[in-house]
Order: C-alpha cells, then structure tokens, then sequence
C-alpha cells in the first residue's frame, strides 16, 4: 500500500459522514485536497507506516515478484474517448502591423479616386452615344 491509500483509509469515513450526498469519485477527489494540503509532518507518518507495511509484506513473501500487466488484443474497446472540451483554437491570427495600416490607408484613399475614373468614363460613354 501507499502512503495516500492510508490516508484515504483513515479519513474516507469521516468525509462521507459529513458530506453524505457526495459519490465515491468526489470523496477521493477532497481526498486528494487534503492530502495536497497536509503537512510535511502529518504525510511523514503515513509514509513511514507505508514503509512499514511493505516491509512485513516483503518478510512474508519473500518471493513475491509483480505480475506484468497482460494485454488484451481487445481492451481498446472498452477505452472511452476523451470528450472534446473545446473547439481548436486557430493556429494563426494575423496582428496588424505598421505596414499593413499604411496599405489599407493608401486603398482608402484610391478607392474614391478609382470611383471618380469610373464616373468620368460612364460620362463619356454616355456623351458618345
């Protein structure tokens, strides 16, 4: 066992009498809080007990050796996805640059020049015909 697990043991009873509409997944994730936020001092006890633990448990079984994890060629279709939170952001967003406002001034300011040629060559069009 690890350090956290023992925390859990001795304060998963007391969370759940005092918050009792909260599922499982919540009580561990206050847990996790409060482990986050003890002492030093406090987690060195657990760890210390947990060290304890695993040398009785080593004692015991002296020839005890972790399994390796077996693989199922079919496990993949038990995985859930992961829900997608957020849209993509994109990945390029053009800033404005000095060189940029002075083009778009220089189009403002030939757009009504372009504007009066159009006018002069309908009007000459028009006087031909």
């Amino acid at each position: 066992t690890n350090c956290f697990l023992l925390f859990c043991k001795d304060h998963r009873r007391r969370l759940l009498d005092e918050n009792p509409g909260l599922d499982n997944a919540q009580v561990t994730s206050l847990l996790g809080n409060k482990w986050k936020n003890l002492s030093p001092h406090l987690k060195l006890h657990y760890k210390e007990q947990a060290r304890e633990q695993r040398k009785i448990f080593e004692a015991s079984n002296p020839g005890f050796k972790r399994k390796k994890k077996k693989i199922d060629k079919y496990m993949h279709h038990f995985r859930t996805k992961k829900p997608k939170t957020s849209p993509k952001q994109p990945m390029y967003i053009p800033r404005t640059t000095q060189h940029s406002e002075a083009k778009a001034q220089r189009n403002t300011t030939l757009l009504p020049s372009f504007q009066s040629l159009l006018r002069s060559i309908e009007t000459n069009t028009n006087t031909n015909l």
